[in-house]
């Protein structure tokens, strides 16, 4: 079957993706600080990242996951650290990171392309710190005074604190990816 065999790249779909990063990007330089432009706003109101991230989810055409994995590792690379904190970008997003490291077993295709999404996560975390808090799902601890003065080094050491006291096989992290 012909239909089957379609690779993504065969379709203007790469371009489209490439194209809307680069539109959001150049709204963005063109506007204040505060401001949130139409493009964007559009984006974040109709689930557009979700929408592609249920299209990755069968894959077809071939390849379409490894660009979508791609457009919105460009997205968050290239758009204000703020970006990530919206529940229209970073659900989809760690929906997507679930989905390929589930489906890494069967196919590595996309490999390095989910490694590059994530190394720009952590990335936007240095610069950012408070980005951390979107990835747990127990926000209680959060909340104690303390959360804005610790360094680096101090918040790995509650992350480690938390995970060798919660949870000595590893559910810790399971919770991290985990809706």
């Amino acid at each position: 079957d012909k239909k089957a065999q379609v690779n993504v790249q065969q379709t203007p779909i790469p371009l489209h993706l490439r194209s809307m990063v680069d539109i959001l990007v150049d709204e963005e330089i063109r506007l204040d600080e505060d401001q949130t432009g139409l493009c964007m706003e559009y984006l974040l109101k109709n689930n557009v990242l979700m929408i592609l991230v249920n299209i990755a989810s069968s894959n077809f055409p071939q390849g379409v996951r490894g660009e979508v994995v791609r457009c919105i590792a460009s997205m968050i690379n290239l758009l204000d650290d703020k970006f990530l904190v919206h529940n229209a970008v970073f659900k989809p997003t760690l929906k997507l990171i679930r989905m390929c490291v589930k489906e890494a077993q069967h196919d590595e295709s996309h490999h390095e392309d989910l490694m590059e999404l994530m190394y720009v996560i952590c990335s936007k975390i240095h610069g950012y710190p408070d980005l951390l808090n979107i990835f747990f799902h127990d926000r209680t601890w959060l909340r104690t005074p303390w959360k804005k003065t610790l360094t680096a080094e101090q918040w790995m050491d509650v992350m480690r604190t938390n995970a060798s006291a919660n949870s000595p096989t590893g559910t810790t992290r399971r919770r991290l990816f985990s809706t």
